[in-house]
């Protein structure tokens, strides 16, 4: 499997693959078809494997393999999919920054752009005082 690809599609492939053997007459066992599917995802879900096979071999079935590798792959596309939203507010951010009028400042009081070249910026328009 490819470091992009998708996970469900994969564990298909490697299930219809056993059932080809086991059509065949090979005999397949549980264990081993855990450790098929174990060793056929790439090298970045390694943690997970060590994980997986820190587990007594009696509670490694094929079922739980398959969830926990559909789980992880689930994460990791929200992951980068978070990632992705992150980056693209950062980048509407740093444009709006980036087009800005340096001069121009936004008065979160009277909700207007203010140009004040020059004057202190703290100091707010007289249209900000009521009387």
């Amino acid at each position: 499997m490819s470091e992009n690809g998708n996970m469900n599609e994969h564990i298909a492939q490697m299930l219809e693959l056993i059932d080809k053997l086991k059509a065949v007459g090979e005999e397949i066992k549980d264990d081993h078809i855990a450790a098929l599917l174990l060793v056929s995802v790439p090298k970045s879900y390694d943690t997970l494997k060590t994980a997986l096979e820190a587990m007594p071999e009696n509670e490694l079935t094929p079922e739980l393999i398959k969830n926990k590798l559909t789980d992880e792959n689930n994460r990791r596309k929200e992951q980068d999919s978070d990632r992705n939203l992150a980056q693209a507010f950062r980048t509407n951010v740093s444009f709006k920054r980036s087009h800005q009028n340096k001069n121009d400042k936004f008065c979160t009081f009277c909700e207007k752009t203010w140009s004040f070249k020059g004057f202190l910026l703290s100091i707010r328009p007289l249209s900000h005082y009521t009387v």
